[in-house]
């Protein structure tokens, strides 16, 4: 099952190439998220001079997914998402995290998700287990939060 930030089961559904979102939990190892601020801190030879800077905060991630030809899984949605931004603009994708499941008092995360990178092995396929590949993903605006009711 996959997992959010490492530590909680998670259900990750992300846009198929019809625009509807899919369950693509099968096929994802882990979604991790964090949200980066820039801070401005000027100093001359040791002072540091006032005011402190406050950047816009970020949300940036990776999404490790699972090898697969499936054209349900995670793998084939991405390739065909990224091969579509070398002649267009790859555009924004929906993915939805809800954890630990969809039951009444989870979590729900939505966010609109454009691709930074996709490292193609992250780990190299073998007899038991398939490749990894890992999706840095950059958050457009802010993600929403809910609780399942």
């Amino acid at each position: 099952m996959a997992t959010y930030n490492g530590q909680d089961n998670a259900i990750v559904q992300l846009d198929d190439t019809a625009g509807s979102l899919l369950d693509i939990s099968d096929y994802v190892k882990d979604v991790k998220t964090d949200i980066e601020t820039k801070i401005g801190r000027f100093s001359v030879l040791g002072k540091r001079f006032d005011p402190t800077t406050e950047g816009t905060a970020m949300v940036k991630g990776t999404m490790t997914v699972y090898g697969s030809v499936d054209a349900a899984g995670a793998h084939h949605i991405i390739n065909h998402w990224l091969l579509n931004s070398i002649v267009n603009k790859a555009g924004l994708k929906s993915l939805r995290v809800q954890t630990p499941d969809a039951a009444v008092g989870s979590f729900q995360y939505d966010m609109e998700i454009r691709p930074g990178s996709y490292n193609l092995i992250v780990a190299a396929a073998g007899e038991a287990n398939p490749g990894e590949h890992a999706l840095a993903l950059e958050v457009d605006g802010a993600p929403t939060w809910t609780v399942i009711t």
